[in-house]
């Protein structure tokens, strides 16, 4: 699957999936690739930042966070990485909410 628009913003990006016995028909494959292309043909979906950290925050949560100068979204965590050396420093990172 493919989309001409995110092509020519963002360079052609490829995800192969990994061999799946789920993956039975090509109509599941569609889907499949038709929400995988949702989520990744715009850049400004992935959410990175360092920060001071939250140990209650799991895998999954809904996180809001500016997208730009002017708004914010919301963003599932997909990654927190906790660091203590004294204080606490995080590194998070998310998915945006579509």
């Amino acid at each position: 699957m493919q989309d001409e628009v995110s092509i020519r913003e963002n360079g052609i990006l490829i995800y192969k999936v990994p061999e799946n016995p789920f993956i039975q028909t090509v109509e599941m494959a569609e889907i499949l690739g038709a929400k995988i292309l949702t989520l990744s043909k715009d850049p400004r979906r992935n959410f990175e930042a360092n920060w001071r950290g939250n140990f209650s925050l799991e895998l999954g949560d809904l996180f809001t966070a500016p997208d730009s100068k002017t708004t914010v979204s919301n963003f599932w965590i997909t990654s927190q990485t906790l660091d203590f050396d004294g204080s606490l420093s995080a590194k998070i990172s998310g998915k945006k909410v579509i």
